[in-house]
């Protein structure tokens, strides 16, 4: 009304304007009271569509228990129908009660307790189908916490324990030198290796005897805790040349065994008797496709487009007693590397040494004073 006044005091067209204004404010109170009602139904429907879209993944992910659940439901109504029945043969008997007689009310009373029976006797079963259900879920976790546990244990197992002796509790000594024509035509044993003759020599023995068979020892011992490994030196050779480092070894004899042939070799390079020595697992295998020489490359497997390998190198770790004594020929040296040293070192060492770091990187080592 003071709106109206105020427009008619001061015109006739800003009396229209507001009788337009005042008109237009039900509508839009009655808009928006729409758009609440709207809105707060598609919320609804909203949290009713994800209301299901769970219960459809909880029984997708959880099939065991919502069998279980479905269980306890049908027993909740099996006992909720039991109680309905008795409650209306009650009611039954009570409006009945003076009409009937004493029979009728007996008879009517037993079969409202064969009802009661009836409907306990269905709970109590399909309570026993849940129970059994739980156990039977109960025995499954049991039995997969047996495997997990069996499978630490056998991985625990399956993990190599290396013992290391202390370096100083070793003697060096030296012996007569492995005296060779060859060799001493060459001046060394590298030398030789690369010669042409030496490739001529394993191409008449491939020919005769088939893939040359080679076995080689990896020998660990520590200083100051630091793992080390023992590798032959040629004296002759220079030191930056790959063949003057070698592990213990050398070629089988035909028809002899890998672990032999290995003692046989560790007696002839660094002393002992064949029994003192302990063969333990393989740790590689190599394969040459060359005859040797300055092209002589060494794979940890067969490559597809070989057909039959020249030599098979299979390399052994060999445990250390607690002491001992080592003789050397002469012309060879024994020297410890630690093996933060020949690691990744394939251009001085070769590749066989240089991945005995790797090899030995999931085993256990036990530093023994």
């Amino acid at each position: 009304k003071k709106c109206i006044s105020a427009g008619t005091r001061l015109g006739g067209r800003r009396l229209r304007r507001f009788k337009l204004v005042l008109a237009r404010v039900p509508d839009e109170q009655a808009q928006v009271q729409k758009r609440k009602e709207e809105g707060g139904s598609r919320l609804e429907k909203e949290g009713r569509k994800t209301k299901k879209k769970k219960k459809r993944i909880r029984e997708k992910k959880m099939v065991g228990v919502v069998s279980s659940d479905a269980e306890s439901d049908e027993l909740d109504l099996d006992l909720a129908l039991g109680a309905d029945l008795v409650r209306a043969a009650a009611g039954a008997d009570k409006a009945g009660a003076k009409s009937d007689g004493p029979e009728e009310a007996s008879e009517k009373a037993r079969s409202v307790d064969a009802v009661g029976d009836d409907a306990r006797a269905d709970g109590g079963a399909s309570g026993e189908t849940v129970g059994s259900l739980l156990s039977n879920a109960g025995a499954v976790l049991r039995v997969d916490s047996e495997m997990m546990a069996e499978v630490r244990g056998a991985r625990e197992s399956m993990q190599m324990t290396l013992h290391l002796p202390e370096l100083q509790s070793y003697t060096f000594g030296t012996t007569e030198p492995s005296a060779r024509a060859a060799v001493a035509e060459y001046g060394s044993l590298a030398a030789y290796r690369r010669s042409a003759a030496y490739r001529a020599h394993l191409r008449a023995k491939f020919e005769e005897r088939g893939v040359r068979r080679c076995v080689a020892a990896v020998l660990l011992v520590h200083q100051h805790k630091f793992p080390h490994v023992l590798l032959l030196h040629d004296v002759a050779a220079a030191s930056a040349v790959p063949d003057a480092w070698a592990l213990p070894g050398g070629r089988l004899r035909p028809g002899e065994s890998e672990r032999d042939g290995l003692r046989r070799k560790l007696v002839r390079k660094l002393g002992g008797s064949t029994s003192s020595w302990d063969i333990g697992e393989q740790l590689m295998a190599w394969f040459s496709l060359s005859y040797g020489g300055e092209c002589l490359k060494l794979y940890p497997y067969v490559p597809p487009h070989c057909t039959a390998p020249k030599e098979r190198l299979s390399v052994f770790v060999v445990r250390l007693p607690p002491s001992g004594a080592f003789t050397v020929p002469r012309d060879l040296q024994l020297v410890a590397f630690p093996l933060f040293e020949v690691y990744n070192r394939a251009d001085l060492y070769g590749p066989v040494i240089a991945a005995v770091p790797q090899v030995i990187s999931c085993s256990h080592l036990n530093f023994l004073s």
